[in-house]
């Protein structure tokens, strides 16, 4: 006993001296860090990961500190730098946080200094590598075949089966005859986005009550819409788990943890079969030369065929591992999306107000509903809401890549004034080195008053129409990332959100609910829009009350 015991103390007492000395050289590094650009203490997690991910929704780093989610752009304004340095404690990485257009367009479009982490979204590579997982010649390749899936006939496909999906879920939501009941939009449009997702990638039409009957079709354990929920809920658990735990499962009964691993295993492989099929009968039908609708899994499959024989076709599995990314964008993404911006209508009646009135005007009572071309032409100032709804709320709050080589990013200081204005701006050189992680915060660019005002918090769908006398910033807003690997899916998101937008404000007037309206304006925004990061931004509170137009 008392040997064991000795040697267990040796061992913390030599992981504990490991870690100290490892922070040590952190620390000294980031000391060196700070002479060339302002910067806060090591953090001990590296920032582009799943375990960052998992550790940012308890708030680490922490509060004040470099690399916090939730600090906005206030931590840039405490060192008067747009760029933050710091140093990830295991392997003593440099990281730079960058907020300003200048270093950040150079970080996304010098694509030979700059890579993006592939570590990093291996989360993502279920089946195989994908348009988002890929880097240099293996991304072209898959950009080739995914990149024309979007057309304007996919498009107009989704503005079709939005409509669809929104009147039947209105409907079922008025049989329930609760108005003023506080509702999940979160959880709600997440149902109506997966209908449309459903349809418009996998051309699998299925009804609002079919879905929520949840009955499998025939040859299926799972229905198509569980096992898309199921899988996107269990992504972080699946590639988080050891491999050698799965292997273990599958022989011995571990409590909590084998029906987890059973449920998720089942989903996937549902998932598999599914979209298997779907691609055997987009196949058939190119070869039968049968007409087909624009559903992107069909449109892969189609430019699939038409690049064989020249070394440039995707695999079955990496068809897969893109749909399982656009499901990702397509489904969670516009849901949260949908979801936010129902809450900032709900905080801000004026907005509302101006909403209702642009579609009273696109599209009259007793009206047919507009096709896709004649809405969006209509809805600018819609469509603007969700632009400043990807400002306030980014799906995505930041991003990570990789210096390959020494080179040289241009950062600002500067000095609060006044009412939020931005004074004695100064670029200054930062020297980058090979193997730097360099952090596109995307939450802190959108809320940096260089570009967006000396109250960048505040919610102005004006922020994105431009006039005789102003021009929205397009290079400082990223809600569909930037350069050369922005969102191929921008048409198909905003389309789907403002149909969905639409549909609702027309018919029903958005509120705060009760217990919230009594606090405070910074209390009911602290609430209803609350997120922690994930895969993608999650809300955690955007719950608001329909009551019925007259």
């Amino acid at each position: 006993m008392t040997s064991t015991t000795g040697f267990l103390s040796l061992a913390v007492l030599s992981i504990a001296a490991y870690a100290a000395r490892t922070w040590l050289l952190a620390w000294r590094k980031g000391k060196q860090l700070k002479l060339l650009c302002p910067g806060g203490n090591p953090t001990w997690v590296f920032p582009l990961g799943a375990l960052q991910l998992i550790l940012g929704r308890y708030g680490y780093p922490f509060p004040g500190s470099v690399g916090h989610y939730y600090s906005k752009f206030e931590v840039y304004k405490k060192h008067g730098s747009t760029c933050l340095s710091t140093v990830a404690t295991w392997g003593t990485t440099p990281v730079y946080y960058m907020t300003n257009v200048e270093a950040i367009k150079k970080v996304l479009s010098d694509r030979h200094v700059f890579i993006k982490d592939v570590r990093s979204y291996e989360m993502l590579n279920i089946w195989g590598p994908n348009v988002v997982s890929a880097e240099g010649d293996q991304w072209k390749r898959h950009r080739m075949i995914a990149n024309p899936a979007f057309n304007q006939a996919n498009t107009e496909l989704v503005w079709k089966d939005a409509m669809r999906a929104i009147g039947e879920w209105l409907e079922e939501l008025d049989e329930r005859g609760e108005p003023g009941t506080p509702i999940d939009v979160s959880k709600e449009t997440a149902q109506v986005t997966l209908l449309v997702i459903a349809s418009s990638a996998f051309g699998r039409h299925v009804s609002y009550r079919e879905h929520v009957d949840k009955q499998p079709p025939l040859g299926h354990t799972m229905p198509f819409g569980a096992a898309v929920n199921t899988a996107l809920t269990r992504l972080l658990f699946k590639v988080l788990t050891p491999r050698f735990v799965w292997n273990i499962t599958t022989s011995f009964s571990i409590p909590f943890i084998s029906p987890l691993m059973k449920e998720t295993k089942a989903a996937f492989d549902a998932l598999e079969k599914h979209m298997l099929e779907v691609t055997s009968e987009a196949r058939a039908m190119i070869l039968n030369n049968e007409p087909m609708d624009a559903a992107l899994l069909r449109n892969m499959v189609k430019a699939n065929v038409q690049q064989e024989g020249l070394a440039k076709t995707l695999t079955d599995d990496e068809l897969l591992s893109n749909t399982m990314t656009f499901l990702l964008a397509g489904h969670e993404t516009t849901a949260h999306t949908v979801a936010f911006a129902l809450a900032l209508i709900a905080l801000y009646p004026d907005v509302q107000a101006r909403i209702f009135k642009e579609i009273n005007y696109a599209w009259p009572e007793s009206s047919p509903a507009p096709g896709y071309k004649e809405a969006l032409s209509n809805l600018e100032y819609t469509v603007a809401t969700v632009m400043e709804t990807l400002r306030v709320c980014p799906a995505v709050p930041r991003l990570g890549k990789l210096a390959q080589s020494d080179t040289v990013i241009t950062s600002l200081h500067f000095s609060m004034g006044e009412n939020g204005t931005i004074e004695n701006i100064t670029p200054f050189e930062v020297p980058i080195e090979k193997g730097t992680a360099m952090m596109v915060d995307i939450m802190g660019l959108h809320m940096n008053p260089i570009y967006w005002g000396p109250n960048p918090g505040d919610f102005n769908p004006e922020n994105f129409i431009d006039t005789e006398t102003y021009r929205w910033p397009r290079d400082a807003f990223l809600g569909f990332s930037g350069g050369a690997r922005s969102c191929m899916g921008q048409r198909f998101a905003v389309a789907e959100a403002v149909c969905l937008i639409t549909n609702i404000v027309r018919k029903y007037e958005v509120r705060v609910p009760s217990d919230v309206a009594g606090k405070s304006f910074e209390e009911q925004k602290g609430i209803l829009l609350g997120w922690y990061p994930s895969i993608t931004s999650e809300p955690t509170g955007a719950k608001v009350v329909f009551r019925p137009r007259s």
